[in-house]
């Protein structure tokens, strides 16, 4: 008895502190292509793109890979697939809108060209504050604008694929050493 007495104590002492704690690191992914601008693209480029979002530090990592395209402008012998812009715009599937961050200007940005891959990060002090709501929406999308396309060659929409709360993996933790705890005592 004195052990589910300390038990549902500890419980309680979790639920309390875990109800002022609601972090959650949401994941979505992006798929790049030609046929999702508006006005679509024939293109053989293509992209993906993999982002994390902390709702405490409001902070969004993101790694774009793109195929088919020039980072540095050095890839190929053409002018035409060098990208010469990357940007968040705010819109939804089927709909252009405005840039809200331009990649290019990210702090954190590091670019591997030969690798096609670019990565960073956008957070408070880059305005992402006030694109909070339109990103958890789903109406953030990523463009690749190139020489050739100056409008865009590929665009991915925002899709929110995960979360995982702290409070609900902590709960979990302990229930998981609730039940060591008591199959050891029987």
């Amino acid at each position: 008895m004195k052990v589910v007495g300390k038990f549902i104590a500890a419980m309680s002492l979790f639920i309390m502190i875990s109800g002022q704690a609601h972090a959650a690191i949401i994941e979505f992914n992006f798929s790049l292509s030609g046929d999702q601008e508006v006005g679509p693209v024939a293109t053989s480029a293509s992209g993906h793109a993999i982002m994390t979002f902390d709702t405490i530090t409001e902070i969004l990592t993101y790694q774009i890979t793109i195929t088919g395209l020039d980072l540095d402008g050095s890839q190929t012998a053409s002018v035409d697939d060098d990208i010469v812009g990357m940007h968040f715009h705010h819109g939804l599937a089927g709909s252009n809108g405005g840039v809200v961050f331009f990649i290019s200007n990210d702090d954190d940005l590091l670019i591997d060209p030969i690798l096609g891959i670019v990565s960073g990060s956008w957070g408070p002090s880059d305005g992402i504050s006030g694109n909070i709501t339109e990103l958890l929406a789903g109406e953030l999308y990523i463009n690749v604008h190139t020489q050739a396309v100056p409008s865009g060659e590929i665009r991915g929409q925002a899709t929110r694929v995960m979360s995982v709360s702290e409070p609900s993996v902590l709960l979990l933790l302990m229930l998981g050493a609730f039940g060591i705890f008591f199959s050891r005592r029987l």
